[in-house]
Order: structure tokens, then sequence, then C-alpha cells
């Protein structure tokens, strides 16, 4: 439905996840996510799945066309590690909703490609995206969309299934960003980066930059390169409340260079799902933290 029409239902805080393809962009907000955790979609000509996992509130974005088969996708109603392990109808196979690894049946070992997405506000998306989409609370099925099941349990320190492993370096459900990149794996906590807005990295090899909005309370994983491939060095501007480079180039906080030299550029994105810290840790035991030795 149209923007105005689900803001008759959402409320401004409500948090949902953002998908932008193309000239098309769609928010699925919690409110459904966290009652069903999968909607299987087409957007043009990309068939995706947008997923949730309510107990570890990681939310991933999979391409489910996979060596030429498209997929379709539930809840199998088992979780490991608590995160969901969803199944394809097609040949019933289980796989990580935190990483779109299949682990076990037919098609075991299998990776799904991610698609970046973020998470963020009604308030907020409706603001950046005024002509836009969003899921219907009209899915066909009885429910009570605007009770969250979840409520206690995201502000408690209660983790309801057992975990594999712990890492205490960070609480357990502080929010992070997590990447892996030639099996590296690196995680941007929420409440690090709040204090520089800026974090540079070098992970599986590669350069990478995380720019927090504080506004938003988004954070952006990106590759710090121009259209001529040259690496870009960025910091924050807390004066002129904006991200700057070294070209004197100032960019927003999704990679887009708004103001001088390099206006009209716009930075590519790293798919980096937000999720809590045990979920993250626990599926990746030798993830680094940024900012932490």
């Amino acid at each position: 439905v149209s923007v105005d029409t689900a803001d008759t239902e959402l409320a401004d805080e409500v948090h949902g996840v953002i998908v932008a393809i193309g000239n098309t962009a769609r928010f699925y907000s919690y409110q459904i996510m966290n009652l069903h955790e999968v909607v299987n979609e087409t957007i043009g000509d990309e068939k995706i799945a947008i997923t949730h996992c309510s107990l570890c509130r990681s939310s991933l974005v999979f391409n489910r066309v996979l060596d030429g088969q498209e997929l379709n996708f539930e809840i199998s109603g088992q979780v490991y590690n608590n995160n969901t392990l969803l199944q394809d109808r097609e040949t019933g196979s289980l796989w990580l909703q935190a990483s779109g690894l299949a682990i076990s049946g037919k098609l075991i070992g299998s990776q799904l490609e991610i698609i970046p997405a973020q998470v963020m506000t009604w308030g907020d998306f409706k603001n950046s995206f005024p002509v836009a989409e969003a899921l219907s609370t009209n899915t066909g099925f009885e429910r009570d969309y605007n009770r969250h099941p979840y409520l206690a349990y995201d502000g408690s320190e209660v983790i309801y299934f057992p975990l594999t492993s712990t890492d205490g370096r960070i609480t357990n459900k502080w929010l992070v960003n997590g990447i892996s990149i030639n099996g590296e794996h690196m995680a941007f906590a929420e409440r690090i980066i709040f204090g520089s807005r800026v974090q540079h990295e070098t992970v599986g090899g590669e350069e990478v930059l995380a720019l927090y909005d504080a506004e938003t309370g988004v954070t952006s994983v990106l590759k710090p390169y121009n259209s001529s491939g040259d690496l870009l060095a960025f910091n924050y501007d807390f004066e002129e409340e904006s991200f700057m480079d070294e070209t004197g180039t100032s960019w927003t906080a999704f990679g887009l260079a708004i103001d001088g030299p390099l206006a009209g550029e716009r930075l590519e994105q790293i798919a980096a799902p937000d999720m809590f810290w045990f979920c993250w840790s626990a599926l990746h035991p030798d993830t680094r933290i940024s900012e932490i030795d």
C-alpha cells in the first residue's frame, strides 16, 4: 500500500526493514514481521525474501534464486543459537536466517546472496521516501498487528534458548551491524560508533567504512572508494553535522555525496545486517569488534 495508506496503521516509532531496488522503496514493518518473519517478494525482476528473527532482532534480505532455481521460504519452527531456521518449500532444506547458509537438507552448504537492506523507524522512512510503499496489514491472516509479542524480551537480559558460545566483550543485547568478508568477521556496535559517527576498518583484506546517522539510528557500511577507485578518508564535522572526506566533499550517512568536488557520487553499500550481539557472536565466535582490541 502507499505511504499515506500505511500511515493510518503504523506509528512513527515502529521499526521496519527497508528495501530499495531501482526506483522502488518498500517498508516491511516489525509489527508484521514479528509475527510472520518471512515475506516472499518480487520487486521488478528481483525475487527476494525479506526475513526477520524476533529472538535475534536480525533482519536480512536474500536473493531467493539459487543456481537458477526460485525458492520460496517459510519458518521451520526451529532455532539454532536462538536464530530462526528458515525452510524452503522446494527441497525442505534448513537455512540460518542470520546468514543465509543452508545447514541441512538437499542444499546443505549453499549460500544465499544477501541484498543490502537497513532498519529504520516508520517516521524516518516516510520522511526519506514519501513516494514509496509499505507492506499491508491485510495479509490474509487473522493477527493483532498492534501487539508486540517480544516487547519485554527486547529490553531484558533474557535469552530463551541455549547458545554454543557467549562473548562478554559487550552486552548481549547491544545492537551490532555484522559483516563477513573473505572469511573474516567484524561487528560495528551502535553504542560505540555513536561517539565518533565514523569508523574505518580493514576486513578480509578490504577497506570498509561505517557511517552512523544519529538522526535515524542507522549504521551504513560502505566501500570507501570514489568512482575513480581512489580510497577516501572520512570524518564527522560535529559543528556542520556532516560527513566529510579529504576532498572537501560532504556526504549523507547513506553514502551519497551532496556538496563539493564529488557531488552526485554514491558509495557502494555492503550488506551489514543489524542484530543482537549475542546472536552475531555465537554464530561468528572469532569476530572482531570495531574500535575494540
